[in-house]
């Protein structure tokens, strides 16, 4: 019977391996999760089975924002201390794309040599792979408002997260975003050891304030424990801040990890001096805004818990690059762009603040679709403060719109700018960029601001068409 199991695993390994060879060579889309699909077809035990070989243990990375960021910067700082890691690349983050993660790295009969697996974890998913990762380590970044037609309300996305605690190991790790009142609320009940971070530098807010003109719609306002109203001694965006019920004793907890000091220098990045129970930290973070600051702690506290000293975290953050379209900067037309993900409204408001930092008048690109990837639902155009880009300076000097629901865009920006910016429609993507880097001065940068899909469209068009200088060479995830 052993010997069968060993055979069905072994087997589903060489099918996941040969369907993403034979996706590569027809450069057909799912890449990333067909390979997982077809494993768990022929071997269903096969994520348990695979993960149970990992010699240090898994890790999860979830939350609505900086799971791609967070991975991709643990692995980085574990690989520089000299550990054997793998993680999911693609950015592939179901139970499909976790399962191909393991699978390609797996050897032909069945094998996994690794120190550590960094797995990021969709909200909703992770109740449904906990069980087969057992993890040693559970990550929590932030719960924002996103794809309400996928994840119902926000509370849905909490309890996902709940529902996967018992399988945290017990002597696990799990680190929290001290800072969100929900990622603290999700993790109360557990009773493994918990590392929180956050952000304790004096003058954030007044940073955050200069540059974000637009007033702070939180996504938890009352207590979870008896509905009282949060209150706020410091408030970095949103609902993340030093909070405390007006109520009850629920407030923050102390972080152990905490930014004492951040200078932020635009879209290039920031410095920041970190406080870990290892140490004091100087950091050139070379990614933009406050939210990256926050990825940042997150992955030196889960860096921390999994055994990496604090030497190894400096030169991996400070050469390390964000995911997918996370700041990504290239050249094209002789122009520099930078691509920036947006996908829900705290995500696109911390854009648009971090865009403000430098009032200089910029041309922007706008490119916005409504496919499964992206969430269906685009009301929450409506909340995003594009205001601020026509405040006391306008800074939005050109628009161009285009995608799926390019009008749509049109329109939310023709009621929040003055008639003299009014945005330009071009629908064919690669006709959008080609206009939008032509309307952008010599020795200016086109920043395109783009959901999901719109991203990968984008992507495609700058790899072939010229000269791309992406800060990644990864191949853009498969979706």
């Amino acid at each position: 019977m052993k010997a069968m199991a060993r055979l069905r695993l072994a087997l589903a390994v060489l099918a996941a391996k040969g369907t993403a060879r034979l996706i590569r060579l027809l450069r057909r889309g799912y890449g990333a999760t067909l390979p997982g699909k077809v494993a768990r077809r022929l071997a269903p035990d096969i994520l348990s089975r695979l993960a149970g070989q990992v010699r240090l243990g898994t890790a999860m990375i979830t939350g609505t924002n900086g799971k791609t960021t967070i991975t991709k910067l643990l692995a980085a700082i574990l690989t520089e201390r000299g550990y054997r890691v793998f993680y999911n690349r693609g950015g592939a983050n179901l139970v499909s794309g976790i399962t191909a993660a393991f699978a390609l790295n797996a050897s032909p009969d069945g094998r996994i040599a690794a120190d550590f697996a960094l797995l990021e974890t969709d909200e909703a998913t992770m109740p449904k792979v906990a069980p087969e990762l057992r993890p040693r380590l559970i990550l929590a970044n932030d719960y924002f408002r996103d794809q309400l037609d996928r994840f119902g309300e926000l509370d849905s996305a909490v309890e996902s997260l709940r529902k996967a605690l018992p399988y945290l190991a017990p002597d696990g790790v799990l680190v929290l975003n001290a800072d969100d009142p929900l990622c603290v609320g999700a993790g109360m009940a557990a009773p493994q050891r918990k590392l929180y971070y956050g952000v304790e530098a004096d003058g954030v807010e007044t940073a955050a304030a200069a540059a974000d003109s637009f007033s702070q719609a939180a996504d938890a306002v009352f207590c979870p424990l008896c509905h009282g109203r949060f209150a706020y001694a410091r408030r970095s965006y949103s609902h993340l801040g030093d909070w405390a019920c007006t109520r009850c004793d629920y407030r923050r907890p102390l972080p152990e990890v905490y930014a004492e000091r951040i200078e932020f220098l635009g879209m290039r990045g920031s410095r920041v001096t970190a406080v870990t129970p290892a140490g004091r930290l100087d950091l050139q973070v070379p990614l933009p805004g406050l939210y990256s600051v926050y990825n940042v702690l997150g992955t030196i506290a889960a860096a921390l818990a999994l055994g990496a000293p604090l030497s190894a975290v400096a030169p991996a953050v400070e050469k390390a690059a964000g995911g997918f379209g996370r700041a990504e900067f290239f050249r094209l037309q002789g122009k520099e762009g930078c691509l920036l993900l947006v996908k829900n409204p705290t995500g696109f408001n911390q854009v648009l603040a971090t865009l403000a930092l430098d009032r200089d008048p910029k041309t922007l690109l706008f490119a916005i679709n409504d496919r499964i990837a992206d969430g269906r639902d685009i009301s929450w155009l409506w909340d995003v403060d594009l205001e601020q880009l026509w405040g006391r300076d306008e800074i939005a000097r050109t628009v161009h719109v285009t995608g799926d629901r390019a009008e749509d865009m049109a329109l939310r920006l023709k009621y929040s700018g003055p008639e003299s910016v009014l945005p330009t429609v071009v629908r064919p993507p690669e006709e959008a960029l080609r206009r939008a880097l032509s309307a952008t001065p010599p020795g200016s940068t086109l920043y395109v601001l783009a959901t999901y899909t719109a991203m990968l469209e984008l992507w495609e068009v700058i790899r072939r068409k010229g000269d791309p200088r992406l800060a990644r060479a990864e191949r853009a995830p498969d979706a």
